[in-house]
């Protein structure tokens, strides 16, 4: 069969493998398996952290507090971005590894770059902490106490949480199964590659 006739199969460059897009439930599946493995990484980490700096309970805790998040965010942003940058970069994150996808640069397929991966990475981090800044501001117990660089926070985190919506949703619709986010890296999600003269 043409590769032009398997349009809902990435063909490699050199026609010698082709794998099914990925869609929506196995990718979400891949996601939701690496930030589980994230989450539970971080409260074993916290909780060693807990443990080496010794929980006093004094009224300074209670201070110092707001100044240790604001110094943690970086910090777990960067370690989120390096995880996603190094696995996507060899092409699979170990949530993507368990669901049996990849991610593959479009006209190579190859991986994609490192620079590639990075950008990538960083643009679902983002998106991510907006969700996670609307979760936490919706539980607040007073939202009406919020002053104006509160609101701007919230009103920005809506629009990224929006637009992140967006950006993954497109991939429903979309031939190649691609989210908004891959179209602008160049990089496609595919099942597990299978020799196309099997095939034919």
């Amino acid at each position: 069969m043409a590769a032009n006739q398997r349009s809902s199969e990435y063909v490699t460059p050199d026609g010698t493998q082709f794998a099914p897009y990925a869609g929506f439930w196995r990718r979400f599946g891949g996601f939701a398996t690496d930030w589980v493995l994230l989450w539970v990484l971080g409260l074993a980490l916290t909780a060693v952290g807990f443990g080496v700096g010794g929980g006093g309970g004094d009224s300074g805790e209670v201070h110092r507090t707001s100044v240790q998040d604001l110094f943690w965010i970086p910090i777990v942003a960067a370690f989120l971005i390096g995880y996603f940058t190094l696995f996507w970069a060899r092409g699979q994150s170990l949530g993507m590894k368990a669901v049996g996808i990849r991610i593959v640069n479009a006209r190579t397929g190859r991986p994609p770059s490192v620079v590639k991966a990075a950008a990538r990475a960083f643009v679902a981090v983002v998106f991510v902490f907006s969700a996670l800044l609307l979760a936490i501001s919706g539980f607040s117990d007073a939202p009406e106490g919020l002053n104006a660089v509160d609101l701007a926070v919230l009103y920005t985190s809506a629009a990224l949480f929006v637009l992140g919506l967006l950006t993954h949703l497109w991939m429903i619709w979309d031939r190649k199964r691609q989210t908004l986010l891959d179209k602008a890296a160049g990089v496609v999600v595919v099942g597990e590659m299978t020799a196309l003269g099997a095939d034919l």
